[in-house]
């Protein structure tokens, strides 16, 4: 099992209404440009994991910023 495969195991079963309603959320958040690039997510995710000491940066803040915040 890839280690992307092994984070997703975690994750909780989805109805397929709230899968359909996931995907059109994401959709529209590509669409209004709001996007974490893979490896930066997939690092959260291993963060979080670890715990939440882990998951934020020496201010408390999350690492991860949307690409229109870091323009």
């Amino acid at each position: 099992m890839i280690p992307e495969e092994k984070l997703l195991a975690l994750l909780p079963e989805l109805t397929e209404e709230e899968k359909d309603w996931r995907t059109r959320e994401g959709l529209a958040d590509v669409d209004a440009g709001r996007m974490i690039p893979h490896r930066e997510m997939v690092a959260l995710i291993k963060r979080l994991i670890k715990g939440p000491a882990h998951a934020a940066g020496s201010d408390g803040r999350s690492q991860v910023r949307f690409r229109e915040e870091d323009a």
